[in-house]
């Protein structure tokens, strides 16, 4: 249902982390349900979604060609709120500079506010972790999206926190 959403949020990190333009791109992305519930707090999907795309990291200032599984849980409360949440902890790839290894371990949650289709709130903490004792990159970034009375779309960044770390 918010796809939009994820791809966002996968976005978001390595972007912002290198503070480029460059965007990665995805190749492909297919996903397979794993659970469905419903309950008090309202319905949840569960799932889990293969993806191929391009990252990129800072601290080598290179792209990264990544694939592998991240976990999507989206759920759905009876005050007509969505929270959606990533973790790509089973996403990894190759520098395309250096040839060094990259765990790409990105963790995202958005929250979109009950009635309103445009007032979401994102957190995303990403990590481009190297093997052995080269440089990695570490961002947490949470943004405000949304749309004002003229109808104009806003985006503040309400934490932002970038470095190299070895």
């Amino acid at each position: 249902m918010h796809r939009h959403a994820l791809a966002t949020m996968l976005a978001v990190g390595p972007i912002a982390c290198g503070g480029s333009t460059i965007e990665p791109t995805p190749y492909g992305a297919t996903s397979r349900p794993v659970a469905s519930s419903s309950g008090a707090e309202g319905n949840k999907i569960n799932e889990w979604l293969t993806l191929s795309a391009i990252a990129f990291s800072y601290c080598h200032d290179e792209l990264i060609d990544v694939a592998g599984k991240a976990h999507l849980v989206e759920t759905f409360s009876s005050d007509g709120s969505i929270s959606l949440h990533i973790n790509t902890a089973g996403i990894s790839g190759t520098g395309e500079s250096t040839g060094l290894t990259y765990n790409l371990i990105e963790t995202g949650r958005e929250e979109l506010a009950a009635g309103s289709a445009y007032d979401v709130i994102a957190t995303i903490h990403y990590r481009a972790v190297t093997r052995g004792s080269e440089q990695n990159d570490l961002l947490d970034l949470t943004v405000h999206v949304f749309v004002d009375e003229e109808g104009e779309v806003h985006q503040e960044i309400v934490k932002l926190r970038s470095e190299c770390v070895g």
